[in-house]
């Protein structure tokens, strides 16, 4: 065996010697070294048996060779796939961490998440009542609670309060997940039954604010105005903010039985976890028979609601953005063809250019297949040392990407892991067989005796060739147009959002939400929020450089298009009262008399709610345009009442006015028209409130006077501040990445199309160096052969635009459908682009074309 496999090396070095050589050269060395070409052939054919290691290795070491003697090839094949290569790999890391991430729960395939579900609302929250009710009769979880986020307030002596981000969940949530603090203990049932206050803090809050303090079990911590237990610390793992819905600080003990009462409305996320044996089916008949029996115990509350049971998952991202990083990956890979196509053209003439060593190969010998094998060996060296410097480059835009999101995913780290790796290194064997295999075979395909002749050209113009070159540059300047065309579409989407016109002003506007605690203030209605609300406009209007301050249970720099989509059923006085399910449908808003003037929004009719409009007051309400023009097209709607479904107790309110329409900051649509109505927040309060004050200056400069003013009020009450600008920038963040990338990614597809083109252009054009030299000895002006030249380049510009053209407009109307929420563009930007386009294109034509009128007749003729 070992006489074999040297026989078979020698064999394979001594025909990739001849291949360098004249056809005279390789038999005069074949009768040297074996005694003739005939055997040369005998013992070259008789490969089998020898182990596929050796083979390869035989096969890197020539294409290592062969590799060192075209620098300029390596260099422009390095840098090319490193990108394609490296942008690919940061988006799959980006999708990977937000998409694909498999939960870190044990026997996560049995944790089941049940919503409530509403004709025109899927999916809403479960009210503590009807929770209570799920907990106690249902036979199929072994566990089942709740959870819900929550802004506290952490107080602690000599400090001013702090936002403390909690979750709130019912004793056996971490149970249910199953996850175990790494310090201390879990919650209990008698504790939840005996509502003791009590917090688990998270691990990376215990190590910044506590200096990760060993003995932090048992130390007390003033929560919303009580003294909360520290039971423990939370393992690392969920401090992934991806897992949780935000960067959490604490896990705080909540009593669902304290409102077992209340059934309408609800705020409870609930997770459960599937006895053994007991199928997702069947949870789900069971959840929705509970669901019909409460409906039937408690019509005014339930009417038309059910229960839904489906596997859990961590909600990582909206649909929109999710749908916006496929749509990044798709685009990036579209720029990896680009680099393939291009590769693919500059392998074809490297193979082309090596018909005659091929043929000398095939006349030794070997085979087809054996030839593609090897050159297939240098496209997969090429592409391998590119992934390589590709993953340098993911690490480097996983950097961009993380420094870029912090304000949409604070805390959020992309790794390159075992699974991004992978996807590395399957990418790059692809790119390698894309730009290598089909260049090879066809390379190979030429007839061996005209390869043979000495100056043969015909190799050179095969047809097969010239129809694989210019099927692939057509192709690759269609996708670069279509890059184009999808960056132009979000980029004027944006531009087109920043200008519109939202019905209120954001600037110099500081705003941030207060929750008040539960202890002091009791719940919605209780007379002490009043109170506070009216001490605390006096505090903000008495700050200097204030002009105007609101305090409402609603803020529109954070609405985004789901919130607008959402709404409250009302019944209208002197109308048929509707079924709960078929009730006309509006917004509803809680505000003071100020906050209309501190947003800039005007009163169209009637009036402004006035400090007289108390609790024990008849009850009034402001409506907006849209909903004036839809439910009272033709009236005044100032004097009609509205109220609740419920016919025993409707709670009418007076409409004393209209005001003018507003978009939410976060509403991507361009004009959107929906229906809202205002209350007075004094004749419905509530603890949760957003603050809104404007300013005559820098709104951030009094970030610390409302602080103070807000302490003052009540020392336990935290607050965090943000200009309104700076939230409708953060909601649109999202946008903005993906447009900037996906201008990066056109830019580069530009780029790389128009060297590809050139090379094309450029090597058609030195092929009939001939002809142009024939052409001109004839008398042919250096105009005529300018457009000799550039009639390749124009036709197959022409080409790649028209399709490019129409799959923009395809791209246009996919997008338009499955995310109409995304801001796009009109018709207009395609065709500017394939302006732009054509331009770049003809310049990229022109450049070889130039050079071939500079040819001088007689080297022309003389050129081989």
């Amino acid at each position: 065996m070992a006489e074999e496999m040297r026989a078979h090396l020698e064999n394979e070095e001594a025909a990739n010697r001849a291949a360098g050589m004249s056809l005279e050269e390789a038999q005069q060395a074949a009768h040297r070294q074996f005694g003739g070409i005939d055997q040369v052939k005998e013992r070259c054919r008789d490969q089998r048996g020898i182990p596929w290691l050796d083979r390869l290795a035989q096969d890197s070491r020539y294409a290592t060779r062969l590799l060192r003697r075209s620098p300029g090839f390596i260099a422009v094949a390095l840098v090319t796939l490193a990108l394609g290569i490296g942008v690919n790999t940061t988006a799959f890391t980006v999708l990977n961490r937000l998409m694909l991430q498999v939960l870190p729960y044990p026997e996560a395939d049995r944790l089941v998440r049940v919503t409530g579900s509403l004709p025109r609302a899927p999916y809403v929250s479960v009210s503590p009542g009807n929770f209570c009710d799920l907990r106690a009769h249902n036979s199929v979880f072994q566990e089942i609670a709740t959870h819900y986020l929550a802004d506290g307030s952490l107080t602690e002596p000599g400090q001013p309060p702090r936002i403390l981000k909690n979750i709130m969940v019912s004793a056996d949530f971490l149970s249910v997940i199953g996850i175990s603090p790494v310090i201390g203990r879990d919650f209990t049932a008698s504790e939840e039954a005996h509502r003791d206050a009590e917090a688990l803090l998270s691990n990376r809050f215990w190590r910044e604010h506590f200096d990760a303090d060993p003995h932090i079990v048992g130390r007390t911590i003033r929560i919303d105005s009580r003294m909360h237990t520290v039971i423990g610390v939370m393992p690392p793992v969920m401090d992934d903010r991806t897992l949780t819905g935000s960067q959490l600080d604490a896990w705080v003990l909540d009593y669902p039985a304290q409102n077992s009462t209340r059934r309408a409305g609800g705020w409870y996320g609930v997770v459960g976890r599937l006895k053994p044996g007991v199928s997702l089916s069947q949870a789900q008949a069971e959840v929705k028979a509970i669901a019909s029996r409460l409906e039937h115990d408690y019509p005014a509350d339930n009417a038309n609601w059910t229960l839904n049971a489906e596997l859990y998952d961590i909600v990582r991202v909206d649909k929109t953005t999710g749908r916006l990083i496929w749509l990044v990956l798709a685009v990036t890979s579209a720029v990896l063809v680009i680099v393939c196509v291009n590769l693919a053209n500059l392998q074809l003439v490297r193979t082309t250019s090596r018909g005659r060593e091929f043929a000398i190969r095939m006349a030794l010998g070997s085979s087809r297949g054996r030839i593609v094998q090897q050159v297939l060996m240098e496209s997969i060296l090429v592409s391998a040392a590119g992934g390589a410097l590709g993953l340098l480059v993911a690490k480097w835009g996983n950097g961009f990407v993380e420094k870029h999101v912090s304000d949409y995913l604070l805390g959020v780290a992309f790794p390159i892991d075992i699974r991004v790796i992978g996807f590395a290194f399957a990418v790059t064997a692809m790119t390698g067989i894309a730009f290598g295999a089909i260049p090879a075979w066809i390379a190979t395909g030429a007839s061996l005796s005209t390869s043979l002749k000495q100056g043969a050209r015909v190799s050179s113009s095969d047809r097969a060739r010239h129809r694989l070159r210019q099927v692939l540059i057509v192709s690759e300047l269609a996708l670069a147009l279509v890059l184009l065309a999808s960056a132009g579409y979000f980029v004027t989407g944006i531009f087109r959002l920043m200008d519109r016109d939202l019905g209120w002003h954001p600037d110099n506007l500081l705003n941030g939400w207060i929750v008040l605690a539960h202890e002091k203030y009791g719940e919605a209605g209780d007379p002490r929020i009043p109170m506070f609300e009216d001490h605390l406009l006096a505090e903000l209007s008495a700050l200097p450089g204030v002009t105007d301050v609101g305090l409402s249970l609603f803020a529109p720099m954070r609405m985004g298009t789901q919130d607008a989509q959402g709404g409250n059923e009302f019944a209208i006085d002197g109308r048929p009262v509707p079924q709960k399910g078929h009730a006309p449908i509006a917004l509803s808003a809680n505000v003071a008399p100020g906050w209309f003037a501190t947003l800039g929004i005007r009163i169209l009719q009637g009036r402004n709610f006035a400090d007289t409009d108390r609790p024990g007051s008849p009850k009034v309400a402001i409506i907006s345009q849209s909903m004036a023009w839809q439910f009272w097209p033709n009236e005044n709607p100032i004097g009609k009442r509205i109220g609740g479904l419920d016919p025993a107790n409707p709670g009418w309110a007076e409409i004393v006015g209209v005001v003018n329409d507003i978009t939410g900051g976060s509403d991507f649509r361009l004009s959107p028209t929906y229906s809202l109505f205002y209350r007075p927040i004094s004749q419905n309060p509530n603890r949760f409130m957003n603050v809104t004050v404007r300013t005559a200056t820098d709104p951030m400069a009094l970030e610390d006077p409302v602080r103070r003013a807000i302490a003052k009020v009540d020392p336990d009450v935290a607050i965090s501040l943000s200009t309104a600008e700076d939230v409708i920038s953060g909601r649109m963040s999202t946008f903005f990445i993906v447009s900037r990338l996906l201008v990066e990614m056109a830019v580069l597809g530009l780029i790389l199309s128009a060297i590809g083109i050139y090379g094309v252009i450029a090597n058609l054009a030195a092929e009939r160096t001939q002809e142009i030299g024939i052409r001109m000895a004839l008398g042919a002006q250096a105009r005529d052969v300018l457009w000799l030249v550039l009639g390749n380049g124009i036709r197959l510009a022409a080409i790649g635009t028209l399709i490019g053209v129409a799959l923009s407009f395809v791209l246009m109307n996919v997008l338009g459908k499955t995310m109409p929420d995304v801001p796009g563009g009109n018709a207009h930007v395609v065709f500017a682009v394939a302006g732009l386009f054509i331009a770049v294109a003809l310049l990229a034509s022109w450049l070889p074309a130039r050079e071939a009128t500079k040819l001088s007749p007689v080297d022309a003729l003389r050129a081989e």
